[in-house]
C-alpha cells in the first residue's frame, strides 16, 4: 500500500541544509504554507524532492514555533496556526520555505476542511508537522512575535519552563535568597538581648512545694527573647513536677530546649566547681532562665523566685522604725532569704511625725540622706545619711551618729539646698526617730 500522509526534504532544501554545515551558517525557516492539491474538495498528493511549490496554494504564514522533536533528534517540528476569518477551503499538502522563499520541506496533510467565519461556523486551526533533517543544528527559526499566535501546549510548556527557573524574574528577590533573608532575620531576633519574662504582675514564677514535691502550676506564659510565647501548660504534669530533698540546694531552671529543671547543687554535673548558689555564674542568659532557688530549711525550703524583670527590686525590707539617736535603736538587721546579695540599693527614709521632733511625713528617695556627706573621720562633727549592709542570709541598717554617748544624736538632717551646709542652723530639721525601707536589686 502506497504510503499517503510523510514529508521530505526537496533538493534545494537538502543542498541548502549542506551548505549551511559545511559553512558553519544556519538556515532560517520562516514560512508555512498550505494547499488543496488543486481540487474544491481537496486532492491527495504525493509529493517529491524536485518540487519546488506547492500543487495549489490556499494560505501562507509566519511559523509560530520550531523546535527538535524531543524522542528524535533529526526530526524538526513546525507549528502554526491559521486565524479564524481565513478558510473555505480543504487542505492536503503543505511546504516550509526560508526566508528567501526557497521551498525546503514538502509533505502531505490528512484531508482537512478549514471552515471561515461566513459560512456560520469557524474557528482557528492548529497546524503541527514534521521532517526529517541530517543536522537539526544548522536549522534556525527566525519569527515576528508580533504577527504569530501561541497555542495552549506551546503557553504551557513556556510556562513550566519559568516555573522551573530558579531566578525567573531577576529584578525580584530570588526565593532562596529570601528564604535565607527569613533565616537570618529570625536568627537574629532570636538573639536579640532580651530576657525571658514571666506573665504575671510579679513577674515570677507560680509554683508549690510540699511534701517534698515542686509542681509548677499551668497557665502561665513565658515570653521568649520579646516575641515567642511558652506556657506552662504546654507541659505535661510530669514535665512541670520534680521530688527535692530537704537538705540540698536546687535551681529551678527554663530553657526552650530543654523546658523545666530542678538541678541540685551537689550535682558535679550540673555544679563541678562546687560554687555557692549564689554565685552570678548561675544567673539567667538569654536562652537558659533562672527561675527560682530552693534553701533547705527545718520543714521546707525557703524558695527565691527570681523576678524576670530586670527593672524589678529582689528584695525590699518593708518600713522599718529606727532611732536617729545613737544606740541600740539606730541599728536594725533581719534575713533577706536572697540567693546573694543585691550589687545595687536605695533607701527610702520617712521621718517619723508621732515620734520625732519637727517630723513630717515625707519620703526622701537616696542612696544616702544626709546634708553631709557620711564619713569615717571620728574627728569630724558631721555625720549623717543611712548605712546598709548585706551579708549572705541578713541585711542591716544603721544611721551613723557623732558619738555612741546619746549626745548631739542628729544622724539624719535635711537642709535647705541639699548638700550644702545651712549658713543658719534654723535652716535645717534634725530627724530623730524614722522609719526606713531599703530596695535592692541584683
Amino acid at each position: 500500500m502506497t504510503q499517503q500522509f510523510y514529508s521530505l526534504l526537496t533538493k534545494q532544501g537538502k543542498a541548502k541544509l549542506t551548505n549551511s554545515q559545511v559553512l558553519g551558517t544556519k538556515l532560517n525557516l520562516t514560512k508555512i504554507q498550505v494547499g488543496n492539491g488543486g481540487d474544491k474538495k481537496g486532492d491527495v498528493v504525493f509529493p517529491t524532492e524536485d518540487d519546488t511549490q506547492l500543487v495549489n496554494q490556499c494560505w501562507e504564514g509566519n511559523i509560530n514555533r520550531i523546535y527538535v522533536d524531543d524522542k528524535n533528534e533529526n526530526y524538526l517540528v513546525v507549528e502554526a496556526v491559521i486565524p479564524e476569518g481565513i478558510g473555505g477551503w480543504y487542505i492536503t499538502e503543505f511546504g516550509i520555505f526560508d526566508a528567501e522563499g526557497d521551498l525546503i520541506a514538502i509533505g502531505g496533510y490528512p484531508k482537512t476542511y478549514k471552515p471561515k467565519l461566513t459560512e456560520g461556523a469557524g474557528s482557528s486551526l492548529y497546524l503541527k508537522v514534521m521532517f526529517e533533517v541530517s543536522n537539526a543544528e544548522v536549522v534556525q527559526l527566525k519569527i515576528d512575535p508580533s504577527i504569530v499566535l501561541a497555542t495552549q501546549d506551546f503557553v504551557g510548556e513556556k510556562l513550566v519552563e519559568h516555573v522551573a527557573e530558579e531566578n525567573p524574574h531577576s529584578q525580584y528577590l530570588k526565593k532562596v535568597d529570601y528564604d535565607v533573608a527569613q533565616g537570618v532575620r529570625f536568627s537574629q531576633l532570636a538573639n536579640l538581648p532580651i530576657y525571658a519574662e514571666i506573665q504575671n504582675e510579679e513577674y515570677k514564677l507560680a509554683l508549690t512545694a510540699d511534701n517534698n514535691q515542686l509542681v509548677i502550676l499551668p497557665n502561665q506564659t513565658i515570653l521568649w527573647r520579646g516575641w515567642k510565647t511558652f506556657n506552662t501548660s504546654d507541659y505535661s504534669v510530669q514535665q512541670r513536677t520534680f521530688s527535692y530533698t530537704s537538705n540540698k540546694t536546687y535551681h529551678l531552671r527554663w530553657s526552650p530546649q530543654e523546658g523545666f529543671q530542678l538541678l541540685a547543687l551537689s550535682d558535679s554535673n550540673y555544679n563541678p566547681n562546687k560554687l555557692s548558689h549564689d554565685s552570678m555564674k548561675f544567673d539567667s542568659n538569654y536562652d537558659d532562665v533562672l527561675l527560682a532557688t530552693l534553701l533547705p530549711d527545718k520543714d521546707k525550703p525557703i524558695i527565691e523566685k527570681v523576678c524576670s524583670d530586670k527593672t524589678k527590686p529582689c528584695f525590699e525590707s518593708g518600713w522599718i522604725k529606727i532611732s536617729a539617736q545613737a544606740g541600740e535603736g539606730s541599728y536594725k538587721a533581719g534575713e533577706h532569704h536572697l540567693r546573694r546579695p543585691p550589687i545595687r540599693w536605695v533607701a527610702q527614709v520617712k521621718a517619723d511625725g508621732k515620734e520625732g521632733n519637727q517630723g513630717n511625713q515625707e519620703i526622701l528617695d537616696a542612696t544616702f540622706i544626709s546634708g553631709s556627706a557620711n564619713t569615717v573621720d571620728d574627728e569630724t562633727d558631721e555625720y549623717g545619711g543611712v548605712a546598709v549592709a548585706f551579708n549572705s542570709e541578713k541585711y542591716f541598717i544603721w544611721v551613723p551618729s557623732q558619738n555612741n554617748d546619746g549626745k548631739n544624736g542628729s544622724v539624719i538632717m535635711v537642709w535647705d539646698g541639699w548638700g550644702t551646709k545651712p549658713t543658719n542652723e534654723s535652716n535645717h530639721a534634725f530627724i530623730k526617730n524614722s522609719s526606713i525601707k531599703v530596695i535592692g536589686w541584683y
